[in-house]
């Protein structure tokens, strides 16, 4: 990949600037064979984690491991998680083992429901009469929460009215961690000074360490029956059904869509 390195000076092996110059296509999924180059990082799959258990390692669980050890969540913590797709359950699972109270938000009755699967304590759902509403939401969070809002906070809904209502959702002092809204150019209103006030930290996480991809690995690796990884992909989908892959995953008819290509 051309570009210098941002933070080189700290080490860092990722995030490079410059991203969009070519060549820079050396962990795409479009080819059968790969050419491991000096530095790069791969690690083997445990023997007790099968390749469909495995699939959303790179992403979904590495960057909410990420997320989450970046945020120093630690036992007796309350997690806040803002959507139950693929990131919000293995960001439960994760926050779970780290010894978190862990509280998740979404309005989809079936996606909570595998969110307590995946360890989550409390579901709020948007869809219900008790919460369908941000004053009532925030009211529930208080009240799970001894009147003081979560100690870290994960958005992984993806939509920027999560991002602007999740800062209530939190106590004076709390880390708030970005990672669902990856789309350009789609604004909101937020109100800066509440979140300076409550001395909050926001913290964006878009990319990862190549550790974290060993340390998901290993995390599988402990808790693969311990929550029901197999079942994160809940749909198949030849190539040639594609747009109805994206379509349903947009309606959020399905948490994971799995592509498979016929030989």
């Amino acid at each position: 990949m051309k570009g210098l390195y941002a933070r080189c000076v700290n080490a860092s092996k990722y995030m490079l600037q410059k991203q969009e110059v070519a060549p820079h296509f050396h962990g795409a999924t479009y080819a059968t064979h790969y050419y491991v180059h000096h530095d790069q990082y791969f690690y083997k799959v445990p023997d007790n984690v099968t390749n469909a258990e495995a699939s959303s390692v790179n992403c979904a669980l590495s960057q909410v491991y990420c997320a989450i050890d970046k945020a120093g969540v630690k036992p007796g913590d309350t997690v806040l998680i803002q959507g139950a797709g693929g990131l919000g359950l293995n960001a439960c699972a994760v926050a779970k083992e780290h010894g978190a109270t862990v509280i998740i938000v979404d309005g989809v009755a079936s996606r909570l429901e595998m969110a307590k699967r995946f360890g989550a304590d409390h579901m709020i759902n948007l869809s219900d009469g008790a919460t369908d509403t941000f004053d009532k939401v925030v009211a529930r969070v208080k009240e799970l929460t001894n009147g003081l809002g979560a100690d870290v906070g994960i958005e992984v809904a993806g939509i920027p009215i999560a991002f602007a209502q999740g800062p209530y959702l939190l106590r004076t002092g709390a880390k708030y961690m970005v990672m669902g809204n990856i789309s350009m150019g789609r604004k909101i209103e937020v109100d800066p000074a509440f979140i300076v006030h409550k001395c909050i930290e926001i913290i964006g996480v878009a990319g990862y360490e190549p550790s974290y991809l060993y340390k998901a690995l290993q995390f599988l690796e402990r808790n693969v029956n311990k929550y029901p990884f197999n079942e994160l992909i809940d749909a198949t989908f030849s190539l040639e059904e594609v747009p109805t892959a994206i379509e349903k995953s947009l309606n959020r008819e399905v948490t994971r869509a799995s592509i498979v290509v016929n030989a």
